[in-house]
């Protein structure tokens, strides 16, 4: 009956971390993502011109839940890289964010090393990538985890 319940206390106190673990690096996701969203934006702002680019990275939104978080990232790129008249082309991302520190795609891993957040991201659909999203049945092409 002892061990029991230290067992019972010991899982009770794992999830009560977790859940204001959770809580806290979801209060954090704003400004870790306009950060790292500036950070971006002046790497790209370095190296792309080089190619006869530019690119930036917006935020169209961000829905903030308990254990996860919604996000909708623009990337807009202008100029040519083959040397026909330059262009602007956007591609919008959607990511599901998980909560750390220990997210649940990350436990179902066995992954059990604690982190902030865990990003899976892949692209929205437009008329420009029809056949690209056609080609992979429907599905986004380029979908991932980080």
């Amino acid at each position: 009956k002892k061990s029991a319940g230290i067992a019972v206390g010991a899982l009770v106190a794992v999830a009560a971390i977790g859940a204001g673990g959770a809580w806290y690096t979801g209060n954090q996701l704003p400004t870790v993502l306009d950060e790292s969203i500036k950070q971006a934006n002046a790497d790209m702002a370095k190296t792309l011109p080089a190619l006869g680019l530019d690119a930036s990275i917006e935020l169209l939104s961000l829905e903030r839940h308990f254990l996860s978080s919604n996000a909708r990232y623009r990337i807009t790129f202008n100029g040519s890289l083959d040397g026909d008249e330059p262009r602007q082309f956007e591609l919008v991302i959607n990511d599901r964010i998980e909560h750390g520190p220990f997210p649940l795609s990350r436990l179902k891993a066995f992954k059990l090393m604690p982190v902030m957040a865990t990003s899976n991201y892949a692209l929205e659909s437009n008329p420009a990538l029809e056949k690209w999203f056609a080609a992979a049945n429907g599905k986004s092409p380029v979908e991932g985890q980080a």
